[in-house]
């Protein structure tokens, strides 16, 4: 089964991308300021999160663009 996008889901994913990049920068100036090992663990798995969304909705649109 061969996934079709659009270009309204180019868009979205787009979106989606900026939405988590500025997630990530959040997260990465609490990392700056962690305390503790703890909380610098637990943010740093918060942006481990991020980043694998943001290559999967990557792979999408670059799926995207060869269907169009």
């Amino acid at each position: 089964m061969s996934d079709h996008y659009t270009i309204e889901d180019y868009n979205k994913f787009s979106q989606n991308i900026f939405d988590l990049e500025k997630d990530k920068e959040y997260y990465q100036k609490m990392l700056a300021s962690a305390t503790n090992g703890e909380e610098e663990k637990q943010l740093n798995q918060k942006i481990g999160v991020i980043d694998k969304k943001i290559d999967e909705l990557k792979i999408k649109i670059s799926n995207v663009t060869t269907t169009l």
